[in-house]
């Protein structure tokens, strides 16, 4: 422990004078998960529920035809891609209980050059 008190918010539990303290549990980092050219967001399962175990609320997703929008693909260009991360990104770090302060963006393949361009972005 840091040595310091959490923080404590007074709260009326009814109208009749019950108090009470509400003691909210810390932010979680976040981690966005980026696969590779040619894969899927199964690629980033691994890591992912790893980085979870250790306290991470993550997300990895299909990156733009890939999986689910394979069709997608011969209309890909890497600005749409970083686009899409930055996206997602913003979904996970604006998300209850994600610290946006403490965020980490890992990937594989395109997925680390995403990474890359996105870090410089946010």
């Amino acid at each position: 422990m840091s040595g310091q008190a959490p923080r404590r918010d007074d709260v009326t539990v009814t109208g009749d004078g019950l108090a009470g303290w509400r003691v909210p549990a810390a932010a979680a980092p976040g981690a966005l998960f980026l696969h590779g050219w040619d894969a899927d967001r199964q690629e980033m399962a691994g890591p992912a529920t790893e980085a979870a175990a250790l306290g991470f609320s993550c997300l990895a997703y299909d990156l733009r035809g890939h999986g689910a929008t394979r069709a997608q693909r011969h209309g890909v260009t890497p600005r749409a891609s970083l686009d899409d991360a930055t996206a997602a990104f913003d979904l996970l770090a604006g998300a209850p209980g994600v610290d946006r302060g403490a965020m980490a963006v890992i990937g594989t393949s395109f997925g680390a050059w995403l990474a890359l361009m996105l870090t410089a972005r946010r």
